[in-house]
């Protein structure tokens, strides 16, 4: 057996009071995983992330008491720490990649990151793991897209490894009833509709509003990017919830590529990884025949 897996990252945009806790996210297709595994006598896991790869397997293991006979390449992973989901991201990738040697109930998760790469899209989970609400961000041709330019900084040492997981443990604890501003149903109600500037409206008061509760200083620095972001064309931007990257939200591939150029321009040749992604409507898609794919047959 043989397959490619692509996975799409998942940023979290906050915490919702909707008569219970319930998180709120969108997958976007850039950074992504991508991944190749085939039958092999036994485990060996290698790339990008492979160590977490590799907890993910072990722990499926343990479950489904199977082995998993496969060499698994990781080609690209999700930067950990940015709050985009890279460690959830890459367990349910490594799920799929279980699932296609021992298929069992259930090879997506009941959670945020399971709907995210289940379905994709614009999305709502309760505290249950149900999925609530669920949206797609139409397409446009490149001159109104909605574009996330992302600035992805080097995690500081000193940062935790579970960054990501702390820092949402903490919107949710903190999330109360009728917190201000976070109001999701503007926002699916503005995707349904295709209009960016509400949808970036009400994007930006979930921000602030989660932004409150959490409680970490911006530093000079990132009130340094998010100027930049503002200033040369992004409709809202904020210190991504569950880590340390920042992103804005822009309309349109010229306005972005505007924005990343001002960026690039500030930080120079060393300065953080600055990515531009739409919304990616259909979570994680694996092929079981990349051979036919690339027409080798």
């Amino acid at each position: 057996m043989q397959i490619e897996l692509v996975s799409p990252c998942l940023l979290h945009l906050g915490c919702i009071w909707a008569e219970q806790v319930c998180e709120l996210g969108i997958t976007l297709q850039y950074p992504q995983i991508q991944l190749s595994a085939q039958s092999h006598p036994q485990l060996e896991i290698s790339g990008a992330c492979a160590d977490m790869a590799l907890i993910a397997v072990k722990h499926l293991i343990g479950k489904y008491h199977q082995p998993l006979p496969a060499t698994v390449e990781i080609e690209s992973a999700i930067p950990i720490g940015m709050g985009l989901g890279a460690q959830n991201m890459m367990a349910e990738s490594m799920r799929q990649v279980y699932s296609k040697w021992h298929p069992f109930e259930g090879s997506f998760r009941a959670s945020l990151a399971g709907h995210a790469a289940k379905h994709g899209g614009l999305l709502l989970s309760n505290d249950d793991g149900l999925l609530q609400t669920r949206a797609d961000l139409a397409t446009h041709d490149d001159s109104a897209a909605w574009v996330f330019v992302l600035v992805l900084p080097n995690l500081p040492d000193d940062a935790p490894e579970d960054i990501e997981s702390q820092q949402l443990a903490c919107l949710c604890q903190a999330c109360r009833p009728k917190q201000a501003g976070a109001n999701s149903e503007e926002l699916f109600a503005a995707a349904e509709q295709n209009d960016f500037a509400a949808f970036a409206h009400a994007l930006a008061q979930i921000q602030a509003a989660n932004e409150a509760v959490l409680n970490i200083p911006i530093t000079a620095e990132e009130h340094t990017a998010l100027d930049i972001l503002r200033s040369t064309g992004a409709a809202m931007c904020g210190r991504a919830l569950t880590g340390r990257g920042l992103f804005g939200l822009v309309q349109g591939g010229p306005a972005s590529r505007d924005v990343r150029a001002a960026l690039q321009h500030h930080y120079g040749y060393f300065g953080p990884q600055i990515l531009a992604a739409t919304c990616q409507n259909h979570g994680i898609t694996v092929n079981t025949n990349p051979m036919v794919a690339r027409g080798a047959f």
